[in-house]
């Protein structure tokens, strides 16, 4: 019975910490990155669409956000019963990792969205300011790893 707890909450941990840091990743994301890229050469109209992509990707990550922050709290309220069921905590888990699922694809939608509108030169620099960015926030992820192991 003491190894089904252990294991429990090693998945309730392993679960909140994954949820945070992609929490973390994408507030780094939201506020770090430029609304429009002005080394990218695009047409006035495309580069209205491509704004216009960016609000609506916006709006539906907030939507997420909320959505995985309520999730997290309904484990953490689960987490302090006094005697929650590994079964729901599992089910609660695996709530958790759909949000961050959809979180993901929301992202990865996006990008080709986004793609669509570009010459293949530009999307060479559009991925590359992504990539950067990318790379900017695994860094600081390694380094608030490090602060606080």
């Amino acid at each position: 019975m003491r190894r089904i707890w252990r294991n429990a909450l090693l998945l309730a941990s392993l679960g909140l910490n994954i949820g945070f840091v992609s929490t973390f990743v994408f507030h780094k994301f939201r506020y770090g990155q430029q609304r429009s890229f002005p080394d990218l050469q695009m047409s006035p109209q495309a580069k209205a669409q491509f704004d216009a992509n960016f609000s609506a990707f916006r709006g539906r990550m907030d939507a997420l956000d909320q959505e995985l922050h309520a999730e997290r709290a309904r484990l953490m309220d689960l987490l302090a019963t006094e005697s929650p069921s590994p079964e729901a905590i599992h089910t609660q888990q695996e709530k958790i990792s759909a949000v961050n699922d959809r979180i993901l694809q929301t992202f990865t939608d996006h990008l080709l969205n986004q793609k669509r509108l570009l010459q293949p030169q530009e999307q060479r620099h559009f991925f590359d300011f992504v990539q950067h960015h990318h790379e900017r926030d695994r860094r600081s992820l390694q380094s608030i790893e490090e602060k606080h192991p």
